[in-house]
């Protein structure tokens, strides 16, 4: 984790024009937003910005559920 993936919570209030409870509260009901490292929040720039475009958060078992080829895995109805 180097400090350009991610953002402080004080960084991330900033930009998104929030209090600090309201970005707690975000980042325990989103765990894709940012991650707890020792007791501190780090948030996600690229996952903030989705959420304050309106946007879904990637999927983070996309890319993990490729298949090495890069097509996309095989779903079961």
């Amino acid at each position: 984790m180097t400090h350009k993936d991610y953002m402080t919570t004080l960084e991330a209030r900033q930009i998104a024009g929030v209090s600090g409870m309201t970005m707690r509260n975000w980042l325990h009901r989103e765990p894709r937003l940012g991650v707890k490292v020792m007791g501190r929040w780090h948030v996600k720039p690229a996952a903030l910005s989705c959420v304050l475009n309106g946007q879904p958060l990637p999927d983070p078992d996309a890319e993990r559920t490729r298949h090495f080829d890069g097509s996309p895995p095989i779903t079961t109805p």
